[in-house]
Protein backbone atom coordinates (compact mmCIF):
# COMPACT_ATOMS: atom_id res chain seq x y z
CA UNK A 1 0.00 0.00 0.00
CA UNK A 2 0.98 3.53 -0.61
CA UNK A 3 2.61 5.92 -3.57
CA UNK A 4 4.91 4.93 -5.89
CA UNK A 5 7.40 6.74 -8.02
CA UNK A 6 8.23 5.11 -11.19
CA UNK A 7 11.36 6.38 -13.61
CA UNK A 8 11.94 4.05 -16.37
CA UNK A 9 11.83 0.56 -15.17
CA UNK A 10 13.26 1.67 -11.70
CA UNK A 11 10.30 2.06 -8.90
CA UNK A 12 10.94 3.42 -5.49
CA UNK A 13 8.55 4.24 -2.81
CA UNK A 14 7.80 7.60 -1.19
CA UNK A 15 8.38 6.06 2.46
CA UNK A 16 5.97 7.85 4.28
CA UNK A 17 3.29 6.74 2.41
CA UNK A 18 4.15 2.64 2.81
CA UNK A 19 1.08 1.09 4.14
CA UNK A 20 -1.31 3.90 3.56
CA UNK A 21 -4.72 2.88 1.64
CA UNK A 22 -4.81 6.00 -0.90
CA UNK A 23 -8.10 7.16 -1.75
CA UNK A 24 -7.00 10.38 -3.48
CA UNK A 25 -4.29 12.43 -5.39
CA UNK A 26 -4.40 16.32 -6.22
CA UNK A 27 -1.40 18.38 -7.50
CA UNK A 28 -1.69 22.19 -7.13
CA UNK A 29 -0.56 25.23 -9.08
CA UNK A 30 2.84 25.58 -6.90
CA UNK A 31 4.15 22.01 -7.43
CA UNK A 32 2.95 20.45 -4.67
CA UNK A 33 1.11 17.02 -4.18
CA UNK A 34 -2.13 16.82 -1.89
CA UNK A 35 -3.20 12.85 -0.59
CA UNK A 36 -6.06 11.87 1.01
CA UNK A 37 -6.21 8.50 2.71
CA UNK A 38 -8.02 6.98 5.85
CA UNK A 39 -5.40 8.80 7.72
CA UNK A 40 -5.98 12.23 6.83
CA UNK A 41 -4.85 14.50 4.41
CA UNK A 42 -0.76 14.87 3.37
CA UNK A 43 0.56 17.66 2.04
CA UNK A 44 3.77 16.32 -0.43
CA UNK A 45 6.32 18.57 -2.28
CA UNK A 46 10.18 18.45 -2.85
CA UNK A 47 10.58 15.20 -1.05
CA UNK A 48 8.96 16.24 2.26
CA UNK A 49 5.50 14.65 3.63
CA UNK A 50 3.81 17.13 6.10
CA UNK A 51 0.38 16.13 7.31
CA UNK A 52 -2.23 18.52 7.19
CA UNK A 53 -4.71 19.04 10.56
CA UNK A 54 -8.16 20.47 8.27
CA UNK A 55 -9.98 20.54 11.50
CA UNK A 56 -10.15 19.69 14.63
CA UNK A 57 -11.14 16.33 14.14
CA UNK A 58 -7.89 14.54 13.08
CA UNK A 59 -9.76 10.98 11.65
CA UNK A 60 -11.19 12.58 8.67
CA UNK A 61 -10.99 9.93 5.69
CA UNK A 62 -10.25 11.76 2.42
CA UNK A 63 -12.46 10.31 -0.49
CA UNK A 64 -11.83 13.09 -3.11
CA UNK A 65 -9.26 16.31 -3.52
CA UNK A 66 -10.07 18.65 -6.47
CA UNK A 67 -7.76 22.25 -7.29
CA UNK A 68 -9.99 24.55 -9.03
CA UNK A 69 -9.27 27.36 -11.60
CA UNK A 70 -9.03 29.91 -9.02
CA UNK A 71 -5.97 27.79 -7.25
CA UNK A 72 -8.47 26.74 -4.05
CA UNK A 73 -8.03 23.46 -2.82
CA UNK A 74 -11.35 21.12 -2.54
CA UNK A 75 -11.36 18.49 -0.04
CA UNK A 76 -14.31 15.58 0.00
CA UNK A 77 -14.63 12.54 3.29
CA UNK A 78 -16.11 9.64 3.47
CA UNK A 79 -17.85 11.50 6.52
CA UNK A 80 -19.81 14.06 4.20
CA UNK A 81 -17.33 16.45 4.75
CA UNK A 82 -16.27 19.20 2.63
CA UNK A 83 -13.35 21.08 3.24
CA UNK A 84 -11.72 24.08 1.66
CA UNK A 85 -8.71 26.08 1.22
CA UNK A 86 -7.57 29.15 -0.55
CA UNK A 87 -4.14 29.90 0.45
CA UNK A 88 -1.90 26.25 0.42
CA UNK A 89 0.58 27.64 3.12
CA UNK A 90 -1.36 28.37 6.29
CA UNK A 91 -3.58 25.06 5.34
CA UNK A 92 -6.81 26.56 7.01
CA UNK A 93 -9.85 24.78 5.87
CA UNK A 94 -13.34 25.93 5.91
CA UNK A 95 -15.32 22.88 6.47
CA UNK A 96 -19.33 22.11 4.90
CA UNK A 97 -21.30 19.31 6.13
CA UNK A 98 -22.76 17.19 3.75
CA UNK A 99 -23.47 14.55 5.20
CA UNK A 100 -23.05 11.69 2.61
CA UNK A 101 -19.88 10.18 0.91
CA UNK A 102 -18.32 12.24 -1.70
CA UNK A 103 -17.97 10.40 -4.77
CA UNK A 104 -17.12 13.06 -7.19
CA UNK A 105 -15.55 16.76 -7.49
CA UNK A 106 -15.86 19.15 -10.76
CA UNK A 107 -15.72 22.20 -11.57
CA UNK A 108 -17.93 23.83 -14.32
CA UNK A 109 -16.97 26.15 -16.99
CA UNK A 110 -18.59 28.99 -14.81
CA UNK A 111 -16.44 28.20 -12.42
CA UNK A 112 -18.84 26.59 -10.17
CA UNK A 113 -18.08 23.51 -8.08
CA UNK A 114 -20.11 20.52 -8.05
CA UNK A 115 -20.21 17.48 -5.59
CA UNK A 116 -21.80 14.28 -6.21
CA UNK A 117 -22.59 12.05 -2.80
CA UNK A 118 -23.43 8.91 -2.37
CA UNK A 119 -27.11 9.37 -0.55
CA UNK A 120 -27.95 13.04 -0.97
CA UNK A 121 -27.75 13.84 -4.83
CA UNK A 122 -25.63 16.49 -5.95
CA UNK A 123 -24.25 19.98 -4.01
CA UNK A 124 -23.82 23.15 -6.17
CA UNK A 125 -21.48 25.92 -4.95
CA UNK A 126 -21.48 28.85 -6.61
CA UNK A 127 -20.15 32.19 -4.93
CA UNK A 128 -19.70 30.23 -1.90
CA UNK A 129 -23.33 29.84 -1.31
CA UNK A 130 -24.13 25.90 -0.88
CA UNK A 131 -27.07 24.33 -2.63
CA UNK A 132 -28.01 21.07 -2.16
CA UNK A 133 -29.86 18.90 -5.53
CA UNK A 134 -31.64 16.19 -4.15
CA UNK A 135 -32.50 13.52 -7.03
CA UNK A 136 -34.43 11.29 -5.48
CA UNK A 137 -38.27 10.89 -6.27
CA UNK A 138 -40.25 7.93 -6.98
CA UNK A 139 -38.02 7.08 -9.87
CA UNK A 140 -34.26 8.05 -9.24
CA UNK A 141 -32.13 7.57 -6.10
CA UNK A 142 -29.91 10.23 -4.46
CA UNK A 143 -26.88 7.97 -5.33
CA UNK A 144 -24.96 9.84 -8.06
CA UNK A 145 -23.10 7.25 -10.05
CA UNK A 146 -21.39 9.79 -12.77
CA UNK A 147 -21.52 13.70 -13.55
CA UNK A 148 -19.93 15.40 -16.55
CA UNK A 149 -20.72 18.93 -18.11
CA UNK A 150 -21.84 19.13 -21.77
CA UNK A 151 -20.18 22.29 -23.95
CA UNK A 152 -23.39 23.93 -23.88
CA UNK A 153 -23.27 24.06 -20.11
CA UNK A 154 -26.10 21.73 -19.05
CA UNK A 155 -24.67 19.07 -16.49
CA UNK A 156 -25.49 15.37 -16.81
CA UNK A 157 -25.44 12.84 -14.39
CA UNK A 158 -26.95 9.55 -13.71
CA UNK A 159 -28.66 7.98 -10.53
CA UNK A 160 -27.10 4.09 -10.01
CA UNK A 161 -29.65 2.27 -11.32
CA UNK A 162 -32.29 4.48 -12.16
CA UNK A 163 -31.81 6.14 -15.45
CA UNK A 164 -30.10 10.06 -16.17
CA UNK A 165 -30.80 13.72 -15.29
CA UNK A 166 -30.24 17.10 -16.85
CA UNK A 167 -29.91 20.32 -14.74
CA UNK A 168 -30.51 22.79 -17.24
CA UNK A 169 -30.90 26.66 -16.38
CA UNK A 170 -31.88 25.57 -12.86
CA UNK A 171 -34.34 22.70 -13.65
CA UNK A 172 -34.03 19.47 -13.34
CA UNK A 173 -35.86 16.71 -15.99
CA UNK A 174 -35.51 13.36 -15.03
CA UNK A 175 -34.90 10.48 -17.69
CA UNK A 176 -36.03 7.55 -17.02
CA UNK A 177 -37.58 4.29 -19.19
CA UNK A 178 -40.47 6.22 -19.80
CA UNK A 179 -39.00 9.11 -20.54
CA UNK A 180 -36.87 7.57 -23.31
CA UNK A 181 -34.08 6.05 -21.99
CA UNK A 182 -33.17 2.35 -22.59
CA UNK A 183 -32.87 0.75 -19.33
CA UNK A 184 -32.45 1.60 -15.72
CA UNK A 185 -28.16 1.22 -15.80
CA UNK A 186 -26.18 3.77 -17.84
CA UNK A 187 -22.27 2.74 -18.02
CA UNK A 188 -21.87 6.02 -20.32
CA UNK A 189 -21.84 9.39 -20.76
CA UNK A 190 -20.12 10.34 -23.91
CA UNK A 191 -20.64 13.22 -25.85
CA UNK A 192 -18.91 13.25 -29.74
CA UNK A 193 -17.54 16.30 -31.99
CA UNK A 194 -20.91 17.21 -33.60
CA UNK A 195 -22.13 18.23 -29.81
CA UNK A 196 -24.23 14.74 -29.60
CA UNK A 197 -24.76 13.18 -26.76
CA UNK A 198 -24.96 9.39 -26.37
CA UNK A 199 -25.98 6.90 -23.77
CA UNK A 200 -23.95 3.54 -22.98
CA UNK A 201 -26.21 1.25 -21.52
CA UNK A 202 -25.41 -1.90 -19.29
CA UNK A 203 -27.49 -4.44 -21.10
CA UNK A 204 -29.69 -2.09 -23.52
CA UNK A 205 -27.87 -0.97 -25.64
CA UNK A 206 -27.30 2.91 -27.27
CA UNK A 207 -29.40 5.70 -26.90
CA UNK A 208 -28.91 9.35 -27.91
CA UNK A 209 -30.48 12.81 -26.90
CA UNK A 210 -32.52 14.29 -30.07
CA UNK A 211 -32.93 17.47 -28.61
CA UNK A 212 -36.57 16.96 -26.55
CA UNK A 213 -35.57 13.29 -25.08
CA UNK A 214 -33.81 9.78 -25.32
CA UNK A 215 -34.59 7.28 -28.21
CA UNK A 216 -32.62 4.12 -29.20
CA UNK A 217 -29.89 4.81 -31.97
CA UNK A 218 -31.23 3.88 -34.96
CA UNK A 219 -28.22 1.29 -35.25
CA UNK A 220 -29.41 -0.18 -31.87
CA UNK A 221 -30.89 -3.32 -33.44
CA UNK A 222 -27.31 -3.48 -35.76
CA UNK A 223 -25.23 -4.11 -32.61
CA UNK A 224 -25.40 -7.70 -32.01
CA UNK A 225 -24.51 -7.55 -28.42
CA UNK A 226 -25.79 -4.39 -25.82
CA UNK A 227 -23.48 -4.56 -23.09
CA UNK A 228 -21.64 -1.24 -23.84
CA UNK A 229 -17.94 -0.46 -22.20
CA UNK A 230 -16.84 2.36 -24.31
CA UNK A 231 -17.90 5.01 -26.63
CA UNK A 232 -15.32 7.02 -28.92
CA UNK A 233 -15.52 8.95 -31.71
CA UNK A 234 -12.60 9.30 -34.08
CA UNK A 235 -11.25 12.38 -36.21
CA UNK A 236 -13.61 11.02 -39.49
CA UNK A 237 -16.62 11.42 -37.08
CA UNK A 238 -17.12 7.81 -37.10
CA UNK A 239 -18.58 6.02 -34.00
CA UNK A 240 -16.55 3.17 -32.43
CA UNK A 241 -18.48 0.79 -29.83
CA UNK A 242 -17.01 -1.35 -27.44
CA UNK A 243 -19.30 -4.13 -26.15
CA UNK A 244 -18.26 -7.54 -24.19
CA UNK A 245 -18.44 -9.65 -27.30
CA UNK A 246 -17.11 -7.31 -30.51
CA UNK A 247 -16.10 -3.47 -31.53
CA UNK A 248 -18.68 -1.90 -33.45
CA UNK A 249 -17.92 0.68 -36.51
CA UNK A 250 -20.26 3.28 -36.69
CA UNK A 251 -20.53 5.37 -40.31
CA UNK A 252 -23.76 7.15 -41.66
CA UNK A 253 -25.79 4.91 -39.65
CA UNK A 254 -24.26 1.79 -41.16
CA UNK A 255 -22.26 -0.79 -38.85
CA UNK A 256 -19.64 -3.07 -38.97
CA UNK A 257 -19.15 -5.60 -36.15
CA UNK A 258 -15.41 -6.62 -35.39
CA UNK A 259 -14.63 -9.42 -33.73
CA UNK A 260 -11.81 -12.36 -33.81
CA UNK A 261 -12.63 -13.46 -36.80
CA UNK A 262 -12.00 -10.09 -38.25
CA UNK A 263 -8.32 -10.13 -36.17
CA UNK A 264 -9.68 -8.83 -33.07
CA UNK A 265 -7.16 -10.22 -30.43
CA UNK A 266 -10.07 -10.79 -28.05
CA UNK A 267 -14.10 -9.61 -28.57
CA UNK A 268 -14.04 -7.68 -24.74
CA UNK A 269 -13.56 -3.95 -25.88
CA UNK A 270 -12.34 -2.38 -22.83
CA UNK A 271 -11.11 1.18 -24.33
CA UNK A 272 -10.46 2.49 -27.64
CA UNK A 273 -8.49 5.83 -28.61
CA UNK A 274 -6.89 7.19 -31.68
CA UNK A 275 -3.36 8.29 -32.51
CA UNK A 276 -2.28 11.32 -34.70
CA UNK A 277 -1.93 9.12 -37.57
CA UNK A 278 -5.09 7.80 -37.50
CA UNK A 279 -4.70 4.37 -36.02
CA UNK A 280 -7.14 3.36 -33.60
CA UNK A 281 -5.96 1.48 -30.63
CA UNK A 282 -7.98 -0.73 -28.61
CA UNK A 283 -7.43 -2.61 -25.25
CA UNK A 284 -9.19 -5.96 -24.90
CA UNK A 285 -9.54 -8.75 -22.41
CA UNK A 286 -7.01 -10.69 -23.81
CA UNK A 287 -4.04 -8.08 -25.15
CA UNK A 288 -3.92 -5.15 -27.44
CA UNK A 289 -4.97 -4.16 -31.06
CA UNK A 290 -4.61 -1.70 -33.61
CA UNK A 291 -6.75 -0.81 -36.64
CA UNK A 292 -4.64 0.45 -39.68
CA UNK A 293 -5.59 0.85 -43.72
CA UNK A 294 -8.82 -1.19 -42.99
CA UNK A 295 -7.27 -4.14 -41.54
CA UNK A 296 -6.41 -5.33 -37.48
CA UNK A 297 -3.21 -6.69 -36.31
CA UNK A 298 -2.14 -7.53 -32.89
CA UNK A 299 0.40 -5.60 -30.72
CA UNK A 300 3.18 -7.85 -30.27
CA UNK A 301 3.98 -8.40 -26.65
CA UNK A 302 7.32 -9.92 -24.76
CA UNK A 303 5.59 -13.04 -23.61
CA UNK A 304 2.94 -14.60 -25.99
CA UNK A 305 2.15 -17.13 -23.45
CA UNK A 306 0.39 -14.89 -20.81
CA UNK A 307 -3.09 -13.48 -21.39
CA UNK A 308 -2.81 -9.90 -21.38
CA UNK A 309 -5.89 -8.57 -19.27
CA UNK A 310 -5.62 -4.92 -20.74
CA UNK A 311 -8.23 -1.98 -19.36
CA UNK A 312 -7.35 1.70 -19.05
CA UNK A 313 -5.68 3.25 -22.18
CA UNK A 314 -4.24 6.89 -22.66
CA UNK A 315 -1.96 8.81 -25.04
CA UNK A 316 0.36 11.47 -24.22
CA UNK A 317 1.75 14.32 -25.93
CA UNK A 318 4.31 12.21 -27.21
CA UNK A 319 2.66 9.82 -28.55
CA UNK A 320 3.46 6.95 -26.03
CA UNK A 321 0.58 4.39 -25.39
CA UNK A 322 0.05 3.68 -21.34
CA UNK A 323 -2.21 0.59 -20.86
CA UNK A 324 -3.13 -1.01 -17.43
CA UNK A 325 -3.85 -4.32 -17.30
CA UNK A 326 -5.78 -6.50 -14.58
CA UNK A 327 -2.49 -8.53 -12.81
CA UNK A 328 -0.39 -8.35 -15.60
CA UNK A 329 1.05 -4.39 -14.40
CA UNK A 330 1.90 -1.47 -17.11
CA UNK A 331 2.35 -1.44 -20.59
CA UNK A 332 3.87 1.26 -22.74
CA UNK A 333 4.71 1.37 -26.45
CA UNK A 334 6.88 3.92 -27.92
CA UNK A 335 7.94 4.02 -31.15
CA UNK A 336 7.87 0.15 -32.06
CA UNK A 337 9.06 -0.68 -28.67
CA UNK A 338 7.12 -2.67 -26.28
CA UNK A 339 7.75 -1.66 -22.45
CA UNK A 340 6.00 -3.84 -19.56
CA UNK A 341 6.41 -2.96 -15.60
CA UNK A 342 5.50 -5.25 -13.46
CA UNK A 343 5.83 -6.56 -9.87
CA UNK A 344 9.58 -7.67 -10.83
CA UNK A 345 10.57 -4.52 -11.52
CA UNK A 346 9.62 -2.81 -8.06
CA UNK A 347 5.94 -2.32 -8.93
CA UNK A 348 4.07 -2.98 -6.00
CA UNK A 349 0.54 -4.14 -7.46
CA UNK A 350 -0.22 -5.82 -10.97
CA UNK A 351 -3.43 -4.58 -11.43
CA UNK A 352 -3.67 -0.84 -12.86
CA UNK A 353 -7.23 0.45 -12.92
CA UNK A 354 -7.00 3.94 -14.15
CA UNK A 355 -4.57 6.29 -15.74
CA UNK A 356 -4.22 10.08 -15.06
CA UNK A 357 -1.77 12.95 -16.45
CA UNK A 358 -1.11 16.03 -14.68
CA UNK A 359 0.04 19.48 -16.13
CA UNK A 360 3.43 18.88 -14.82
CA UNK A 361 4.14 15.37 -16.73
CA UNK A 362 3.06 12.88 -14.49
CA UNK A 363 1.49 10.14 -14.15
CA UNK A 364 -1.05 8.85 -11.44
CA UNK A 365 -1.91 5.00 -11.61
CA UNK A 366 -4.61 3.81 -9.28
CA UNK A 367 -3.92 -0.38 -8.83
CA UNK A 368 -5.58 -2.12 -5.99
CA UNK A 369 -3.27 -1.32 -3.14
CA UNK A 370 -2.90 2.44 -3.75
CA UNK A 371 -1.56 4.91 -6.22
CA UNK A 372 2.02 5.08 -7.94
CA UNK A 373 3.25 8.01 -9.39
CA UNK A 374 5.14 7.75 -13.02
CA UNK A 375 7.94 10.56 -14.42
CA UNK A 376 8.09 9.65 -18.47
CA UNK A 377 11.72 8.88 -19.06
Amino acid sequence: DGIYAILGKKVSIVKDFEGRQINSISSDNVGAFWVGCKAGLFLYKDNYVRWQSISTDPTHNISSIFNDSRKELWVGTLSGKLFANTNYNDCEFDDTILDSKITKIFEDKYENIWVGTFNNGLFLLSKRNLFNIPLKNKKFSNAVFTVMQRKNGEIWSSSVGKGVVRIKNGKITYFTENEGIAGRMQRVIYEDKTNKLWVGHFYNGLSYWNGFGFTFAPVNNKIPYKHIYCIFQDSNLGLWIGTQRGLNHVVNNKVTTFTTENGLTDNNIRAIVQAKDGTIWISTNNGISYYKDSKFYKLKLPDSTKTYNCGAMYLDKTGRFWVGTYGQGLITYYKGKVDIITKRNGLYDNVILTILEDKNGFFWLSTNRGLFNVKKS
